[in-house]
């Protein structure tokens, strides 16, 4: 055998014996690609058979549990607000309308209440009146003759209408006098001012305020006894009280 032929055969032993050395030193790591690649295969043909892959993830995002009680708590608490904001809507208007149904009430009760009192001050005053008119029936105001001075039985009538009156209030006093039909009419008429006037001055001067006394004098008109025109009944001071 030629030399050359030698050292060929011998190459190409010494060639293969360094690749079984490398393959059986690499063995491990083309296992570890062989399976890698075997499970990649086995993915993609489990992926193929899905027509849609994103499919079920939009399905699980629509049943998610956490996310549908998210959704319905918001839609709870966007409930609350509104029936809260209601509810403080009627609660404001059943304020405003006890408010109003209060003033109103209120302002019900202060007419009732002047009412009552006016009414009360009404009634004081009629039998105040009626009492006034017993007793000038049964004790005429009397003065001295063709004068105007209260004679001291007067005096003691006027006191006693006083302590009627005095404890009224609001009110207001009319004074008049009257004469019979003898003498002339301008006299009569001086005379009956002048009496009314002095019934007036005795009222003011035992606690009866002068401002709301009123007096005049009629003469002979409005005769008491028209038949007897010159009867001393016809002579008479009338006192009248009303609410100012």
């Amino acid at each position: 055998m030629k030399k050359s032929t030698k050292i060929l055969l011998y190459g190409s032993i010494i060639s293969i014996l360094y690749i079984v050395i490398c393959v059986f030193i690499q063995k491990d790591e083309f296992i570890n690609k062989a399976e890698t690649l075997v499970s990649y295969n086995r993915v993609d043909t489990n992926n193929s058979q899905n027509s849609n892959p994103y499919k079920e993830i939009d399905s699980i995002e629509e049943i998610n549990p956490s996310k549908v009680e998210r959704d319905n708590s918001i839609q709870i608490e966007d409930k609350n607000s509104i029936d809260k904001n209601i509810t403080t809507d009627i609660e404001d208007k059943n304020i405003e309308k006890n408010i109003t149904i209060s003033d109103t009430n209120s302002s019900k009760n202060i007419v009732i209440d002047r009412d009552i009192e006016e009414n009360s001050i009404k009634d004081d005053i009629e039998i105040a009146q009626n009492r006034i008119v017993e007793i000038l029936k049964e004790k005429k105001i009397n003065f001295y003759r063709n004068r105007a001075k209260l004679t001291p039985q007067s005096k003691r009538v006027l006191r006693e209408i006083i302590s009627i009156i005095k404890d009224i209030p609001n009110i207001k006093i009319d004074v008049r006098g009257y004469t019979d039909a003898s003498g002339k009419k301008s006299v009569n008429k001086w005379i009956s001012e002048a009496r009314a006037k002095s019934v007036k001055l005795y009222l003011g001067s035992h606690g009866i305020s002068p401002d709301i006394i009123d007096y005049k004098g009629f003469g002979e008109d409005n005769l008491l006894y028209k038949d007897k025109p010159y009867s001393p009944l016809n002579r008479r001071v009338e006192i009248e009280i009303k609410r100012r």
